[in-house]
């Protein structure tokens, strides 16, 4: 074939590499050089200004690469606004915005719902980089969605990765060699009732399947028939299972009428399942004994949640709306 018959290049804009149009754009303020070989490297750097003069809601959210795809195992969009602590906690809107790993979309939020980017906040760009052979420049864009100037969401949306903030369960993450299904246990107490809207996995190379279940607290006002464990025994649901494969970290969204309501007490059991075996192509040394570990090689058993916090009034009054639905199912109806 001869190159001079080939079409023009298609020139491709940051906006294009998106999947909504966004209505801001911001990146890093330079590119980074990686070199060609060296230990991962995690950083948290500066992004442009994003000139909002007011406080604003996001509807959608995406990271993507501009350049250095190939190195970039995740990124993490974070909001600073003058407080160096990151507390997320009821009614306000968590410093982190978004997180992008390999194969990932972006985030759009129920309607009704969204994050807060605070008048002045100065957005970090937190990356995990991995050399591969080759010095390589590295930027990210961070493309945003706004809700119109003065709106506020009926609820705030908040961003978080579980087990938080103990990481005593990933300390016991234990894959022999050879073994293509070690479990790994996490738990987490819930603390006021929240609505799930969103669901993600986060393992590494050798991840293999992760499930979440509620197991909900003794509920003797609304006790369970024997068949669920009698009426004042906790309950157990699964609510989400997923496989897992590194090059596709997948959101899983609820349809706004399965969204799990989460009351005050209950647990969430988060289950993940890894193959170290040779039938794993992603596994990068089917002979080593894999444990918790930040860099690609190593494994986590996490979880990303998409999800508002609910009054003790707010869940009744959805508990009572979710029971009401033609064909409602009993679910975590408590």
């Amino acid at each position: 074939w001869d190159a001079a018959d080939m079409p023009p290049a298609v020139a491709w804009g940051a906006a294009d590499r998106f999947s909504f149009e966004p209505d801001l754009i911001v990146q890093l303020r330079e590119d980074i050089t990686l070199p060609d070989f060296g230990s991962d490297q995690w950083l948290n750097v500066p992004m442009e200004d994003t000139g909002l003069t007011e406080d604003r809601y996001i509807q959608m959210a995406e990271i993507k690469p501009l350049r250095g795809t190939a190195v970039v195992h995740h990124a993490n969009a974070i909001a600073r606004r003058g407080r160096g602590d990151g507390e997320i906690g009821p009614g306000e809107g968590s410093p982190h915005l978004v997180e992008y790993a390999v194969g990932k979309a972006g985030e759009h939020y129920p309607e009704g719902s969204g994050k807060l980017l605070a008048a002045g906040s100065q957005l970090v760009m937190n990356l995990h980089l991995h050399s591969i052979g080759e010095e390589t420049k590295v930027n990210t864009a961070l493309g945003l969605k706004l809700y119109p100037s003065g709106y506020t969401p009926k609820r705030v949306q908040f961003s978080r990765v579980f087990p938080f903030p103990s990481k005593m369960e990933q300390d016991e993450i234990d894959i022999p060699p050879g073994e293509n299904n070690a479990r790994t246990d996490s738990y987490h107490y819930v603390e006021q009732p929240m609505l799930i809207t969103a669901f993600q996995p986060h393992l590494h190379n050798r991840g293999k399947r992760q499930c979440l279940e509620a197991i909900y607290p003794r509920s003797p006002s609304a006790p369970w028939p024997e068949s669920q464990g009698g009426p004042y025994r906790v309950r157990p649901e699964l609510i989400s299972c997923a496989d897992f494969q590194f090059n596709w970290h997948l959101q899983y969204t609820y349809e706004d009428d399965v969204q799990p309501l989460i009351p005050t007490g209950t647990i969430l059991h988060l289950i993940s399942w890894h193959d170290n075996s040779a039938a794993n192509r992603g596994n990068p040394d089917p002979t080593a004994w894999v444990g918790f570990g930040q860099r690609s090689i190593d494994e986590m058993a996490l979880m990303w949640l998409e999800y508002s916090y609910l009054t003790d009034e707010e869940y009744e009054a959805a508990l009572r709306t979710r029971r009401a639905q033609p064909g409602a199912n009993a679910g975590n109806q408590q």
